[in-house]
């Protein structure tokens, strides 16, 4: 019958129309209920990505946030590896990005999605943990290109949004199809499994949601999946390596072939060469036996550092000294001049080294070698029987830190942040309380235990740093200018706390206070360039580098030139004087009562003339007041650092 038809119609009207056969839907009533949730769906596949990145910022903002503030720099010198402070992260960011995913979950079950309701719930809980792993270790990469946090993240957001505005535009870029290294990038591949799960699962005619097969061998979702696995094993290893060779203000901490440092040969520049060829042949030779490599290494020390130097080779016994420094020398990669050169000294227990010097003189480079932060180029050091290469968790259980600035956290409690350095200490759990108590007692904190940090007074503040650094059995407490910034009430509350905590124990003080170090300190060492330059008590030092007194002088407003003038013509033209330092109404003058051979010239019967003089008011009418000291702390600094080696008072080695 249809053929009769057909050849009708083709006569009729000469091969114009031709009937053929087919199927058609009858029509039927439109409803909206054929596409009830469908086009929520479509919008998904655009809203999901970003929804399920936004976390990535929040991740990035807390590791340099630590960096920042240097929380992580003080977690390190108490012990902290690298290694653990990632593992803890994750952990953190895991549970983040599930939570996350949770309430991703429970929203789209709430709106009637799809993908949720009529994908296997194995494969989308599959999902969501690799994109919370792969979340959590591209965070840890991209943190380690920054160091400022409102700089990161900024970029990260621009990150995110790129991500995912690249991920709705990849089909009108990609028309026959998106190539391999389009899923390079981890976000882009798994916004392709999620794209394709919507999809798949939002059919009208015929539901196909996802199953295990669609991940067979070959396919492009099994490409995807590989992709984001290896790369994130990539992220991790990119993050220790980038960690361990990136320049902080630290210095740089690994060179950057150290994975693979064995199949390199050594190419140091001459310089370096001869100066460790020195030192290495300074350490193997004996005291008496080593003049000419105790001159080169040990140049501008005075006789008290190289008498120094033999006490720790013959006297100090690294099982019962608590600090002993021998023959440190520290060089950072790149670097030609050393910021430690052979720096030896040991420390008896209750005993407090003022350790001064200029900014640049090796301070903090002896803090952070012997805290770990850094291996030593050569020599070594004991802390409590230890050494700083073979047993850092050992030393780091021995030896408390009080950092130059205050690296607390605002939100947590005074009891927070030092339960938390005992569990670093590896203080045992059923000691923790009662070593937390002894160190908060310590520095009269007891009435501020559960108050927070962010609520404390800089003073207050100081003493909480002050008691991490009491935490434990220490044995040695490096303090790194530990009143810096203090008003002098606090300041003198801080010393006292230094003075009685001292008991048992060796404190190393660095400070740019000469009060401070002439107070606190049993000894005193003053180091520039990375030299120990002398090291003895602080009245030994000023009597052996002192140079007499010092006349302090103030006059009436407008007359110090004529105060001046008398002085010098009535006082002391019988001295030998320099005039120091001259104000608007003040000058001070230096007066040598040495002779030749450095030795007073009948000080007091000088000292009493000087005295004769100015106690006659009506000789000296320009002068308001007047004032005679000793030669302070400071004088003595000022000239050695200053004077250099022509300061000193050098030993004569025997050949």
């Amino acid at each position: 019958m249809t053929q009769l038809t057909s050849a009708t119609v083709k006569i009729k009207h000469a091969g114009k129309y031709v009937l053929s056969q087919g199927i058609r839907a009858l029509p039927q009533e439109w409803s909206t209920s054929t596409l009830e949730g469908q086009s929520l769906n479509q919008v998904s596949a655009y809203l999901f990505p970003f929804g399920l990145s936004f976390l990535l910022p929040t991740f990035v903002s807390i590791l340099v946030q630590e960096k920042e503030d240097r929380h992580r720099i003080m977690m390190a010198m108490n012990g902290l590896k690298a290694s653990s402070y990632y593992l803890s992260h994750y952990v953190e960011f895991i549970a983040m990005q599930l939570i996350l995913s949770l309430v991703f979950c429970l929203t789209c079950v709430a709106i009637s999605s799809q993908f949720i309701l009529r994908t296997n719930p194995i494969i989308v809980i599959f999902l969501l943990v690799l994109w919370a792993h792969i979340q959590t270790t591209l965070a840890f990469l991209l943190a380690t290109f920054f160091s400022r946090t409102r700089r990161a993240v900024l970029v990260v957001y621009f990150f995110v949004a790129f991500s995912c505005i690249m991920t709705s535009v990849s089909d009108q870029i990609f028309q026959d199809g998106k190539p391999f290294a389009w899923f390079i990038h981890p976000s882009f591949s798994f916004f392709n499994i999620l794209s394709v799960g919507i999809t798949s699962s939002s059919r009208i005619n015929g539901l196909y949601p996802l199953k295990w097969r669609d991940f067979a061998v070959g396919t492009t979702l099994f490409n995807c999946v590989v992709l984001m696995i290896g790369e994130s094993i990539i992220f991790v290893l990119l993050t220790f390596y980038i960690d361990a060779v990136a320049p902080t203000e630290y210095g740089v901490q690994k060179p950057w072939h150290f994975p693979v440092s064995f199949f390199f040969k050594r190419r140091d520049t001459p310089q370096i060469q001869s100066i460790e060829s020195q030192l290495a042949t300074h350490q193997e030779a004996s005291y008496h036996g080593a003049a000419e490599g105790d001159q080169d290494i040990l140049e501008g020390a005075d006789a008290d550092v190289y008498a120094e130097r033999e006490r720790v080779r013959s006297y100090y016994d690294p099982a019962k000294a608590p600090l002993i420094i021998q023959n440190l020398f520290h060089r950072y990669p790149g670097k030609v001049d050393p910021a430690l050169k052979g720096l030896s000294f040991g420390l008896e227990p209750n005993t407090v080294l003022g350790l001064l010097g200029p900014n640049g003189a090796g301070k903090s480079t002896l803090i952070h070698l012997l805290t770990g932060l850094y291996q030593p180029t050569s020599g070594t050091a004991y802390v409590a029987g230890a050494s700083i290469r073979t047993d850092m968790p050992t030393i780091h259980s021995k030896i408390g830190v009080c950092p130059q600035h205050d690296i607390l956290w605002g939100d947590l409690t005074v009891a927070d942040h030092l339960l938390f350095y005992a569990r670093l200490h590896g203080i045992p759990p059923h000691l923790e309380q009662q070593a937390v108590a002894f160190a908060i007692a310590s520095v009269s904190l007891t009435s501020f235990r559960d108050r927070q940090v962010k609520g404390l007074s800089g003073g207050e503040k100081r003493r909480v740093s002050i008691a991490i650094s009491l935490l434990g059995d220490n044995a040695v407490i490096l303090m790194d200018e530990p009143s810096t910034g203090l008003d002098p009430a606090v300041r003198r509350v801080i010393w006292d706390i230094v003075n009685r905590v001292k008991a048992n124990r060796t404190i190393v003080l660095t400070t740019h206070s000469m009060e401070e170090a002439d107070i606190l300190s049993d000894r005193i060492a003053i180091m520039t360039s990375g030299r120990l330059r002398c090291i003895g008590t602080s009245l030994h030092l000023k009597e052996l580098y002192g140079s007499g007194f010092r006349l302090n002088i103030s006059s009436k407003p407008g007359k110090l030139q004529e105060a001046c003038e008398s002085i010098e013509l009535k006082v002391l033209k019988s001295f030998k004087y320099t005039r120091v330092d001259k104000f608007t109404n003040a000058s001070t003058y230096e007066i040598e009562l040495l002779n030749q051979d450095q030795e007073y010239v009948n000080g007091h019967g000088q000292l009493s003339k000087i005295f004769s003089y100015l106690s006659r008011p009506d000789q000296f009418p320009a002068i308001e007041d007047w004032g005679l000291s000793q030669t302070t702390l400071e004088d003595v600094f000022i000239k050695i650092v200053t004077d250099g080696d022509a300061a000193l008072a050098m030993p004569t080695i025997v050949s």
